[in-house]
Parts: structure tokens; C-alpha cells; sequence
């Protein structure tokens, strides 16, 4: 059974499965974020290699600040986005070229379609 969250007003769902799910509802704040990376270390204690899903069919942006303090936590796992804007999109690429620049280090991401399409993506980037 999925543990659920409300990080700031975003709901959080961390799965039997290994995947979790960040929905987004509005603007994500810095508040949101240090919620999620808190929560997402404990559930790393038991899921070492998790997959995030991001579903941004309810959100709208990402405060600066909070941007930093995403690409500061040192995601380590692959990360699927559906929904949202082209903006939002390209502001997924943004991040991940900073991450990878200031942490010398690949982040793994897709955007896609759909929550099917983002949980298949990630099934083959932790099986491989």
C-alpha cells in the first residue's frame, strides 16, 4: 500500500513498488521541496534505487529558489515528467543540464505523455 503525503499542498506517494509520485498542484515552493527530499531519503533507506514520477497536469512552475534546492539534493535516480507546459518542459531540460554541469554527474529524465509511459520508461531505466 502507497504511503501518502501532502508536501505544501502537493501529494506525495511513495510506493510498495519503488516508484514515487510527486504531484504537482500549483507553484512548488521551497517548503515542498525540502519535504519531498526529506522524505524521499527515509524511502530510499528501504527502496535504494527508486523512480520518481512527476506529474505536472496540475502545476504551473518552480519558485528559483526551490529549483536550487532540487538540483542541490543530488537526485541519483531516474526521474519521468508528464504533463504541463512546454515551459515547463524546457524548464525540465534547464535543470537537469545545471544539475549535470555543477554535479559533473548525469541525471537520468524523460518526458513523456502519460503516467503509463513515465512508470514503463522508468522500469527499463532501473532494470538496466
Amino acid at each position: 500500500m502507497a504511503r501518502r503525503i501532502d508536501a505544501a499542498g502537493h501529494g506525495i506517494e511513495f510506493g510498495d513498488d519503488g516508484f514515487v509520485a510527486f504531484r504537482v498542484r500549483g507553484v512548488v515552493s521551497v517548503e515542498a521541496v525540502t519535504v519531498f527530499v526529506r522524505e524521499m531519503g527515509a524511502y530510499k533507506e528501504s527502496h535504494p534505487s527508486p523512480g520518481l514520477v512527476i506529474d505536472f497536469r496540475g502545476g504551473a512552475d518552480i519558485e528559483p529558489e526551490a529549483r536550487r534546492s532540487l538540483i542541490d539534493s543530488g537526485v541519483d535516480y531516474p526521474v519521468a515528467v508528464f504533463g504541463g507546459s512546454f515551459a515547463t518542459r524546457v524548464l525540465i531540460k534547464v535543470m537537469s543540464n545545471a544539475a549535470r554541469i555543477l554535479r559533473r554527474s548525469e541525471v537520468r529524465y524523460a518526458v513523456v505523455d502519460s503516467e503509463a509511459e513515465a512508470r514503463a520508461w522508468l522500469c527499463e531505466q532501473l532494470a538496466g
